[in-house]
């Protein structure tokens, strides 16, 4: 039995490139690609052709509705994020969103707040945090003092 995918926004860099989701995915023995959207039709063509051709969607809603994944990958523009992942959460779709979920704290904050009362699912991926740079600025922060100070923040916007 495999998993049943579908990916939303695959117009995001990260679809094919870089952390190249949907080129992992095709190569996972247990894993369907059921669908992919993307607003851009020849963007969703183009990807798609990548990956073995799974159908393609311009509306997300469609493509979940008669697809019917067991997970979704939530790519697409950053303004959008949040809305897609109030969707999904509203029509019990488990799913991981690519950074960030949201384009302010609020909204990120609203996900984190509907997540937990309809007790769903949503990761986000932040593998940086385990690579050998991260660990060794880890270990050179804490344990050996090798950072300075620090001098400043930017200003979170709301």
């Amino acid at each position: 039995m495999s998993i049943r995918i579908a990916a939303i926004g695959v117009s995001h860099w990260h679809s094919l490139y870089d952390a190249a989701y949907l080129c992992r995915l095709v190569r996972m023995p247990d894993v369907q690609l059921v669908g992919l959207h993307d607003a851009e039709p020849q963007i969703a063509a183009h990807r798609a052709a990548a990956v073995g051709n799974p159908p393609i969607f311009a509306d997300y809603a469609q493509m979940l509705g008669e697809t019917h994944p067991d997970f979704v990958l939530a790519l697409g523009d950053h303004r959008a994020m949040a809305t897609a992942a109030h969707y999904l959460l509203d029509h019990g779709y488990p799913f991981l969103m690519e950074k960030p979920m949201g384009y302010n704290a609020s909204q990120v904050r609203s996900v984190a707040e509907k997540t937990a009362a309809t007790r769903g699912f949503a990761a986000v991926s932040l593998p940086q945090r385990l690579q050998p740079f991260a660990t060794q600025a880890r270990q050179m922060l804490t344990t050996e003092g090798r950072f300075g100070p620090l001098s400043h923040l930017g200003k979170d916007k709301e």
